[in-house]
């Protein structure tokens, strides 16, 4: 569908409340959509974050005019994907993943209860994956295949970035310690 005729169809449902005219926008834009939602989110629970999409991108048309409504469709679309995992709760327990053993868990080192430090500068070591990436797994609590998914990487690179960053944590920690 070209852009003029997107524009012409969010005008009328804008205007005139046709219902059939958001069906028709939807219909082109809904599929992409739906990739990008089922790529970024488990699918047990990819239904309600499109649902949530399609209400946000309804009430966005009808209440302004827009110019370019996929590049609207897609921001909603990662802003609700965004709100989902950082709202959501972890239904898994923490290391529930394929056959082999997980990183080490900071929480059980001795070292992280007895130094005194912020997070940010715990996490100095690393850079912006490893910050990201341990965030999600140890403060958010999600699962290192969920991780992955939602960082679009493969669950061994997720383990691997997860030991390294720890590691780097555990040699700063030392070196510390030591001094």
């Amino acid at each position: 569908m070209e852009p003029q005729q997107m524009l012409q169809l969010a005008e009328r449902f804008r205007n005139e409340k046709d219902h059939g005219a958001l069906d028709s926008l939807w219909a082109v834009i809904g599929n992409p959509i739906w990739a990008l939602v089922c790529r970024k989110v488990p699918r047990q629970e990819a239904e309600d974050v499109f649902q949530d999409v399609f209400l946000a991108v309804a009430q966005a048309l009808a209440r302004d005019a827009v110019t370019h409504i996929p590049a609207l469709a897609g921001t909603i679309a990662r802003r609700n994907i965004a709100d989902f995992f950082r709202t959501r709760r972890p239904t898994e327990s923490l290391h529930n993943d394929d056959e082999g053993h997980d990183p080490p868990d900071p929480r059980d080192l001795p070292t992280f209860a007895s130094a005194r430090v912020d997070n940010a500068r715990l996490l100095a070591p690393c850079n912006r994956e490893e910050r990201q990436i341990l965030i999600l797994h140890y403060c958010a609590g999600y699962t290192v295949s969920e991780v992955a998914q939602y960082l679009d990487i493969p669950t061994a690179r997720a383990k691997k970035r997860i030991y390294r960053a720890v590691k780097k944590i555990r040699d700063c920690l030392s070196r510390r310690e030591a001094k």
